[in-house]
């Protein structure tokens, strides 16, 4: 409290007591949600801060806060975002924060190495995608990607089957891939096999057959 007199030269005798307030701390910037990574053109920065504080300053461009409340539209391109926010209260303490936000719109590349044909009920897909994929879903059951990679074994139908792969990165970014893994029951290409040999045996019989009795005319 800072209390001031003053006195005219008649010994007039005016007060006035000031209440000063010494405040050293910088105002707070709340972000609601911190962006690391998006596929996105444009986001929405939104947050709060002092009530008292009407403008918040984004890579030098003046924006407005109501109430405390800021929503800022920014607009990103291809790879890193530099975005810078800044403000300032009346007792003029300053406060700063900034992000980088990784603006991604490319498809998760992947390797799939998967069997054409099997004899047995089953196949084992070796998977290897981009490090950001979190997931892996085949035939619609979702795995972990681990490091990148995923070995995942398939229950296959008799014939031939479609195998649809699909996976998304951390950014939203979606691929998918169909690989054809045909199951052929080793018992049913031995029952062809031997229906095959069976034919053979007595179409080649019915030749000699009709031979000798060529022979014989």
């Amino acid at each position: 409290v800072v209390t001031i007199r003053a006195f005219d030269d008649v010994t007039n005798e005016a007060i006035i007591t000031l209440t000063v307030v010494l405040d050293t701390v910088p105002p707070p910037i709340d972000i609601d949600h911190r962006w690391w990574g998006t596929n996105q053109d444009n986001i929405y920065i939104n947050g709060t801060t002092e009530a008292t504080i009407d403008t918040i300053w984004v890579n030098d461009v003046r924006e407005v806060v109501y109430q405390g409340v800021f929503s800022i539209f920014v607009t990103l391109v291809e790879g890193d975002n530099l975005v810078m926010l800044r403000i300032e209260d009346e007792a003029g303490n300053v406060n700063e924060t900034e992000m980088t936000i990784v603006r991604d719109t490319a498809k998760p590349s992947m390797k799939i190495d998967a069997p054409e044909r099997v004899t047995i009920h089953s196949a084992t897909l070796e998977i290897e995608c981009d490090p950001d994929v979190v997931y892996i879903t085949v035939q619609g059951e979702r795995h972990l990607a681990l490091n990148g990679s995923q070995r995942i074994i398939v229950d296959l139908e008799k014939g031939e089957n479609r195998i649809l792969i699909e996976m998304t990165d951390v950014n939203g970014n979606y691929a998918s891939k169909v690989v054809t893994v045909t199951y052929v029951d080793v018992w049913d290409y031995f029952l062809a096999m031997i229906v095959i040999v069976v034919i053979g045996c007595g179409l080649l019989g019915y030749l000699v057959y009709r031979k000798r009795n060529q022979d014989r005319a």
